[in-house]
C-alpha cells in the first residue's frame, strides 16, 4: 500500500522503521510521515475567519466509504472485527496527485482564504474545524448546503455525507469573486469543484440538506470546548535493574547430510526440518542454520524453562533418512553455563552475532524498501539503508535529513524512559549524517486509555518527550495521536512514533554508514556501561525481556550529538552510524556490510565483554577516521567532552574480533539478506 501510493504520486519513499512484536498481530500499525518544503510568506492555514466567503468543495466524489472510520479507528478489536472492514476507505493515488498539483497551481495565486483536507471523520471536521478556527480568532461559522457535494452514489443521506471519508478530498475557503478562476484551474486537471456553502459571523455550523436544515450546532461545544477528560493514571512499578545473570542453556546442533544436494535444495530441507519437525517439539526453538552443498546444521536451544526431549530430534531426523531426503545425520547435545559477566570465546560472539543479525528487528530492511520508489525527484542523497535519509532541497546544495524512530520495549519497560530514548534516537540518526536536528513530529500509538495502565504509559512517554525535546532545542511541530488499539482486551505495546528532520547546508558534506575504506580507524563515541536490560541481546538469545531500558543522558546525547557534526563538518569522518538495537558488536556489522569491506575489533581492557559487545547504552555512535587521524580526533573529543576510544579497523573480508575466530563478511550478508 506505501509503495503503490507513494510511487504513483511521484514522492519518494526515503526511510523508515518497522518494529515486529506478538502484540501488533491484532492491530497491525502503520504510520506515514511526510515531509515538504514551503515559502515561509506563503504558507497557508486552515483557520476560516470573516464572513460571506464562498466554502469549496475540491475531489474526489463522496461515497459511502469510510463511514465511520474515525469511531472504528477509536475502538477495540474483537473476534468479529472482520464485519467492520467494509468502513476501509480505498485510495486512489492517480487522482491525489492531480488533487496535489491543482491545489499548488490555486495557490500560487492570491485566491485562497484558507484550506485543509477531508481526513477522519471527513467533511464533518474539517467544516468544524475550519470554522472554529475562525470563530476563535474573530468571526468564523459556516454554512453548508449538502445537495451542492460532489455525490458517486444515489440517495445518500446528510449524516452518510458528513460522516464519509472517501479520500482525495479538500475543503478550501476562496475569496469572494475568485470562484470561476478556481474553478477552471480544477477543471483543467479534471477535477470536480463545486461551491457548497458560505462563511458566517454566527459561531455555528448549519447544515442543509433537500430544503431541511438537518443541523445548526455552536461550534464551541464541537472543537476545543468540548469537555476534556482527566482520565486517572496508575504509579507504574520501575523495573529493576538488570544484573549480570548467569544462564543454563541447553543445546543441540544437528547435521543434516545429503552429499548429491545443492546448497539451496540443503536450505531447502533445513526450512523443512525446522518448520515440520522442531516446531512439534516443545519448549524448542531453531536459533540458527547453515548449509552448504551437501550439509545443512541446525542450532536448537531450550526454550527458557523448560526442560526439552532432545532425544526427539534425534527421531525427526531418522525420520528424514528413512522418508530419502537426507542420507545421514547427527545430534550433539550440550549443557552450557553462561555468565554473561565473563563470556569466553570470540567465537561465541560471532556467532551470538550471526543469530541477532537474522532476527526480526535486525535483519535485513532490504525487501521493504527496495518495493519503493526512493529516487523519484532525483534529489535523494541517502537513500534508504542508513541511519537518515537525506534529500535535496531542489534546486539547492541544502538538504533535508529524515528519519523515523522508537523502541517499543523500552517504552513498555518504562514509559518516561522509552519516551526520551525515542526522540533522542531520532536525534542521532540526524546527526549521523551530519545535518542539525531541527524538529519532530509523531504518532502516538497507545491502547485503551479508559485503563489507568494505559493512560499511565501514555502520560509517562509524553513526560519523557517533552524532557528529551525542551533539552535538545528539538520542538514538536505536530502529531497524531491513535488510541483503543487493542484486540480481545490485550493492548499493542506504547509506541510513540517519531519523526524527526534536519537540515544540512551543505550536502556535498554528509557522511553515509558506507563511507568507510579499508584501513580506516573505527572510534566509538560515548561511555559505554554496558547496560544488557531490554536488550536484543538477552532477549533474542537468552529469552530475557526483563530489566530496566537503558537510561538516556540528554545533556551527554546534545554534547555527543554537537561533537559528531562538527567532526563531519571538518571532514574528519569517513562513515558514521548510531548505535542502537543489538549495540556495538550489531552496529559494527551494519557498518562492514554497508561499506563492503571487514573490520578487527578489540576489546578494550577491562570491559565485560558481552556487556560491552551487546549492551544498548544510549548516545553512542560509531566514526571512521582515516589513517592518521584518529589521534586529532581523539583529542577534539576530549576537549568537547566527550569520551571516545578506538576499537578497530577496517581490513579484510572477516569480522575478526581480538585476533581471534573471524566471520566471513559474505557470510554475515547473506545470514543479514536472506533472514
Amino acid at each position: 500500500g506505501i509503495g503503490g501510493y507513494g510511487n504513483c504520486m511521484g514522492v519518494p519513499t526515503v526511510g523508515g522503521e518497522t518494529n515486529f512484536d506478538a502484540g501488533y498481530n491484532g492491530n497491525i500499525l502503520v504510520n506515514a510521515m511526510t515531509v515538504g518544503i514551503a515559502e515561509k510568506h506563503r504558507i497557508f492555514y486552515s483557520t476560516a475567519r470573516g464572513a460571506g466567503n464562498p466554502v469549496v468543495y475540491v475531489g474526489s466524489k463522496t461515497g459511502r466509504d469510510g463511514i465511520h472510520g474515525a469511531t472504528m479507528a477509536s475502538a477495540e478489536f474483537d473476534d468479529a472485527s472482520e464485519e467492520k472492514r467494509p468502513t476501509v476507505q480505498v485510495g486512489d493515488p492517480f487522482t491525489e496527485k492531480l488533487l496535489l498539483e491543482a491545489c499548488l497551481e490555486l495557490m500560487a495565486s492570491d485566491a485562497i482564504l484558507a484550506i485543509q483536507d477531508m481526513g477522519a471523520a471527513g467533511l464533518t471536521s474539517s467544516s468544524v474545524e475550519m470554522a472554529a478556527k475562525g470563530a476563535a480568532a474573530g468571526a468564523g461559522g459556516f454554512d453548508l448546503d449538502l445537495d451542492k457535494v460532489p455525490q458517486r452514489e444515489d440517495n445518500m443521506s446528510a449524516y452518510e455525507m458528513m460522516l464519509s471519508e472517501s479520500q482525495e478530498r479538500m475543503l478550501m475557503v476562496l475569496k469572494p469573486g475568485r470562484e470561476d478562476a478556481a474553478r477552471a484551474v480544477f477543471e483543467k486537471w479534471g477535477i470536480d469543484f463545486s461551491v457548497i456553502g458560505v462563511t458566517t459571523d454566527t459561531g455555528r455550523l448549519v447544515i442543509r440538506h433537500k430544503g431541511e436544515v438537518e443541523a445548526d450546532l455552536p461550534l464551541g461545544p464541537l472543537a476545543d470546548a468540548a469537555p476534556s477528560y482527566d482520565r486517572p493514571a496508575a504509579v507504574l512499578e520501575k523495573p529493576a535493574v538488570l544484573e549480570d545473570p548467569v544462564v543454563v542453556i541447553r543445546e543441540a546442533l544437528t547435521t543434516l547430510s545429503a552429499p548429491d544436494k545443492s546448497a539451496d535444495d540443503m536450505h531447502a530441507i533445513a526450512n523443512a526440518f525446522i518448520d515440520d519437525r522442531v516446531a512439534a517439539l516443545e519448549g524448542v526453538e531453531a536459533v540458527a542454520c547453515t548449509v552448504a552443498p551437501g550439509e545443512a546444521k541446525v542450532y536448537v536451544r531450550a526454550q527458557p524453562d523448560t526442560e526439552p526431549a532432545f532425544s526427539l530430534l534425534e527421531e525427526a531426523a531418522n525420520n528424514l533418512r528413512q522418508t530419502n531426503i537426507i542420507t545421514d545425520y547427527s545430534v550433539e547435545t550440550d549443557d552450557t553455563k553462561v555468565e554473561l559477566a565473563d563470556q569466553a570465546g570470540a567465537q561465541s560472539f560471532l556467532t551470538a552475532l550471526g543469530v541477532l543479525m537474522q532476527t526480526p528487528d535486525l535483519c535485513s530492511r532490504r525487501w521493504i524498501w527496495e518495493q519503493y520508489d526512493h529516487t523519484v525527484m532525483g534529489d535523494t542523497v541517502i537513500a534508504p539503508g542508513g541511519d537518515a535519509a537525506l534529500v535535496r532541497i531542489h534546486g539547492t546544495n541544502r538538504a533535508l535529513a529524515i528519519t523515523t524512530d522508537v523502541t517499543p520495549r523500552y517504552v513498555k519497560a518504562d514509559p518516561f524512559e522509552g519516551g526520551k530514548q525515542a526522540v533522542a534516537e531520532t536525534y542521532r540518526n540526524i546527526c549521523a549524517t551530519g545535518a542539525a536536528p531541527l524538529a519532530i513530529t509523531n504518532c502516538l500509538n497507545f491502547g485503551n486509555p479508559e485503563r489507568p495502565e494505559i493512560m499511565a504509559q501514555f502520560v509517562g512517554a509524553i513526560e519523557g518527550m517533552a524532557a528529551a525535546c525542551e533539552a535538545l532545542n528539538y520542538p514538536v511541530i505536530s502529531g497524531n495521536v491513535s488510541l483503543y488499539n487493542e484486540t480481545n482486551g490485550a493492548a499493542i505495546p506504547p509506541t510513540p512514533a517519531i519523526g524527526g528532520v534536519g537540515v544540512l547546508d551543505d550536502a556535498t558534506r554528509a557522511v553515509r554508514v558506507s563511507g568507510a575504506e579499508v584501513g580506516d580507524e573505527l572510534i566509538a563515541i560515548g561511555v559505554t556501561r554496558g547496560w544488557l536490560g531490554q536488550s536484543v541481546y538477552m532477549r533474542d538469545l537468552f529469552g530475557r525481556s526483563d530489566g530496566a531500558p537503558p537510561p538516556v543522558d540528554l545533556d551527554a546525547e546534545r554534547r555527543n550529538g554537537e561533537a559528531v557534526r562538527k567532526l563531519i563538518s571538518e571532514g574528519l569522518v569517513t562513515a558514521c552510524h548510531d548505535v542502537s538495537d543489538g549495540g556495538l558488536l550489531v552496529a559494527a556489522a551494519e557498518m562492514a556490510l554497508a561499506c563492503g569491506e571487514g573490520l578487527e575489533l578489540k576489546t578494550p581492557v577491562k570491559q565485560r565483554r558481552a556487556a560491552f559487545w551487546f549492551g544498548e547504552d544510549q548516545g553512542r555512535y560509531l566514526i571512521a577516521v582515516a589513517p592518521g587521524a584518529s589521534d586529532t580526533v581523539l583529542l577534539k573529543a576530549a576537549m568537547a567532552g566527550v569520551q571516545a576510544s578506538k576499537i578497530g579497523r577496517f581490513a579484510g573480508n572477516f569480522l575478526r574480533m581480538d585476533s581471534d575466530d573471524a566471520l566471513a563478511l559474505l557470510d554475515l550478508a547473506d545470514i543479514h539478506e536472506r533472514a
